[in-house]
């Protein structure tokens, strides 16, 4: 056979997964018995030459012992052992061959022709051979199996892979590795269901091999049978409990994937009897497993109508379980169906007084901006919540939020107040106290209030940029352009890549006019990260503007304001912020600068007028509407 077919046929690793060159086996560890003095005497110096690295010494006294005692095979296994040392392969394969001749019952020196053979590219007909005897001496020697696998499949002998994988697969093993071998072997010749008795041969002996019930389920589901498959993985899964872990997550997704089909939901919820263990876990984790590059691609809404269908069926199932009642709430309010939400809110209370279920009811009212009743449910938890509770840090969160979106900042403060002195400790607390000064634009009330938790911020570092952020905020609106700078750097020199401070210091460098190539590299780098997002394109827009780069400026210009009516096109008139329609405002009066730039005044008045209409009380753009008239095309 060719010298390159060898080296296909021989250059396989033992076992599917793992490479490893082919080794030499250790000589028998007995002396030949029965053997002359003297050749036993050549032996002993043969292993002592050997020890000591002199293998030439070995050769010879081995030879020497031969020459005494030619029927000794443990002589020639040694021989050639030493040989291979030398790497003189020809000679080890012909000493190999007379310790076989001598020994044929020996699966020891079958291994080690073969290794000659292997490694001498000789004759893959007489390895083969060498390996077919070894899996009849020694039917358990999986190693024989898998070289034999690899030379057929090399060769394409598709009867003789065939007839290999049935001789292991009747050979009783422990070995997971060596019956994946056999499994994987049956599914490249297309023979599933062989494949699938082999998985279950290891799950039969270990049940918690989860990648086992992976391949199980998987090879069903190639086939077409994919409620089996759901039912090969839900058998899985009961074995760990039906627990959400790293060990189980592959599992939890191909079922959900299954389940994404409403007839096999259908199916799953119309059993008998009902595995309600399982259907309140997968109703758990069904809304849990949505990917945030899917939110908008209607996969959040077909799992939360599933898991609603879940919830509804497991409260058929059991009537007195307010956590489910609790849960369809949430559930309910992600779906923005708040007055169902609070209808199952209000249905668990019935059941039970749990303050997570009033808080439920709360944001039931938070999320159709109906501020009043929302206050006085989050005053009663407020006033009735230890401040050691889990719970305490939540209300006070969602109360001070509440009175700051109904633009009752000072309220807002008392709150956060009060838990400052009822935990001192809880820096959050404070943050949000300065924070309420923000809303109010009293930059000079919140600057002390934010330099005072610089120093106890060290060892908090999310905090702590949280607060660099606003102070250098604080610092920029109330006139102090060089300590909003040093803040802002030092922001970045902590947190390189955080987009919104890089944004915010190219931004304030843009309408100062100066430092504009820095300003460029600040919000080049954080449209790296944001790229759609409406305010970096108009920062960008607007260096490139102060360059008087005027093409470049509107086309940033242009992205911007499609990226920011886009946004708020997605939230209902009433519930538009006034920093989102200020925002909006910014926008529009660059692009008519833009215009009026490019000589195109009739453009720069139609957006000018539009931000004036959503910024009434801006003077400037007020003041560029009545310096143009229908016959001064040039301006002031």
């Amino acid at each position: 056979m060719k010298t390159r077919t060898l080296l296909i046929l021989f250059g396989f690793t033992c076992f599917a997964g793992g490479a490893a060159p082919l080794q030499a086996v250790d000589p028998p560890r007995a002396e030949p018995r029965g053997t002359d003095s003297r050749a036993l005497g050549h032996f002993i110096d043969a292993k002592r030459y050997k020890l000591a690295g002199q293998i030439e010494e070995a050769v010879a006294s081995l030879r020497a012992a031969i020459a005494i005692d030619s029927t000794a095979a443990t002589l020639y296994n040694s021989l050639a052992h030493n040989l291979i040392s030398l790497n003189r392969i020809a000679e080890a394969g012909e000493a190999a061959r007379k310790a076989v001749r001598l020994e044929p019952r020996a699966p020891a020196h079958r291994w080690l022709l073969f290794d000659t053979l292997a490694k001498g590219q000789r004759d893959s007909t007489l390895a083969t051979a060498q390996l077919e005897a070894i899996t009849r001496l020694k039917p358990a020697d999986f190693r024989a199996y898998a070289h034999l696998l690899q030379i057929y499949t090399a060769r394409r002998q598709r009867q003789e892979v065939l007839r290999t994988l049935d001789r292991a697969a009747a050979v009783p093993t422990s070995n997971i590795r060596f019956d994946l071998l056999i499994a994987d072997g049956y599914q490249r010749l297309n023979l599933p269901l062989r494949a699938a008795g082999i998985y279950r041969r290891i799950l039969h002996r270990d049940p918690e091999q989860v990648q086992i019930w992976n391949r199980l389920g998987d090879l069903t589901f190639a086939e077409g049978d994919t409620l089996k498959a759901a039912s090969i993985y839900r058998s899985g899964l009961a074995h760990f409990r039906h627990r959400l872990n790293k060990t189980t997550i592959t599992l939890w997704k191909k079922l959900i994937s299954i389940y994404d089909r409403h007839n096999h939901l259908e199916a799953l919820i119309s059993e008998t009897p009902l595995d309600t263990l399982f259907l309140d876990r997968l109703s758990i984790h069904l809304p849990q497993s949505i990917p945030r590059s899917d939110a908008e691609s209607g996969l959040d809404t077909l799992r939360f109508q599933h898991t609603e269908a879940l919830l509804d069926r497991l409260m058929e199932e059991l009537p007195d379980r307010h956590d489910l009642l609790g849960r369809k709430g949430s559930l309910l309010l992600s779906m923005d169906r708040p007055d169902e939400a609070r209808e199952s809110f209000l249905r668990a209370i019935s059941v039970k007084s749990d303050p997570m279920y009033r808080l439920g009811v709360a944001h039931t009212y938070l999320n159709q901006r109906d501020w009043d009743p929302a206050i006085g449910i989050l005053n009663g938890l407020f006033g009735e919540t230890p401040a050691d509770s889990d719970l305490y840090a939540r209300i006070v969160f969602d109360l001070g939020r509440t009175y700051r979106l109904s633009n009752r900042p000072k309220q807002a403060r008392q709150v956060y107040n009060l838990a400052v002195n009822a935990r001192p400790d809880d820096l959050r607390f404070r943050l949000e106290f300065g924070r309420t000064y923000l809303a109010e634009k009293n930059w000079e009330a919140a600057i002390p209030e934010l330099e005072s938790l610089l120093s106890r911020l060290e060892d908090d570092t999310e905090l702590l940029e949280d607060v660099l952020f606003d102070l250098g905020h604080s610092y920029e609106r109330s006139g102090r352009f060089e300590n909003a700078v040093a803040v802002f750097q030092r922001l970045l020199a902590r947190a390189p890549d955080n987009h919104q401070a890089l944004n915010y210091l190219g931004y304030m460098f843009a309408e100062k006019g100066v430092r504009l190539g820095e300003a460029e590299h600040y919000i080049q780098r954080a449209l790296k990260v944001d790229p759609k997002n409406g305010a970096y394109l108009d920062s960008m827009g607007w260096v490139y503007f102060q360059q008087q780069r005027y093409s470049d400026a509107m086309r940033f210009l242009k992205l911007a304001l499609k990226a920011e009516e886009s946004r708020l096109n997605k939230i209902e008139t009433a519930f538009r912020t006034p920093d989102q329609l200020e925002n909006l405002s910014i926008i529009l009066d660059h692009v008519g600068d833009a215009a009026r730039a490019l000589g195109n005044i009739h453009e720069a008045l139609e957006h000018w007028r539009r931000a004036a209409d959503l910024n009434p009380g801006n003077d400037s753009i007020r003041r560029k509407l009545q310096s143009f008239r229908p016959n001064n095309a040039s301006g002031p």
